[in-house]
């Protein structure tokens, strides 16, 4: 796939499930990594601080961007194209998680894509609540 139809692909997908926030942060990460300032500098203005903060948390909670100390001690984000092309997959996921599991196993599988990394015990009480 072609780099700028898979960085319009991601941006979609991203903003279909997390928001125009943190569609827009991928953005500017979609276009190159780099340190806070750097992304803040590329939004100009578009999104706040704190929304960035809070929008790179959930897309490293996902597994969507890593970070990265480099030698002049700066955290580098970096974005991961392939997770978020596995968004897309999640529907299926889900589908056959039910179809051979049942439906706990779809609720399970509804609340990782949902919440990104959990653990077992917040995921079994998040599915209990249901």
């Amino acid at each position: 796939m072609a780099g700028h139809f898979e960085s319009e692909l991601c941006q979609v997908l991203l903003e279909e499930h997390f928001g125009k926030t943190v569609s827009l942060v991928a953005a500017a990460l979609l276009r190159e990594s780099g340190p806070l300032p750097a992304i803040m500098f590329r939004l100009r203005g578009a999104v706040k601080l704190n929304a960035v903060r809070k929008s790179l948390a959930i897309l490293n909670q996902h597994s969507v961007v890593d970070f990265k100390i480099d030698s002049t001690m700066r955290i580098n984000y970096s974005i991961d194209r392939n997770a978020i092309l596995a968004f897309s997959k999640a529907p299926r996921c889900c589908l056959i998680a039910k179809t051979l599991y049942g439906g706990l196993a779809e609720a399970i599988c509804e609340e990782l894509f949902s919440y990104g990394r959990l653990t077992c015990s917040d995921t079994i009480r998040k599915v209990a609540l249901r």
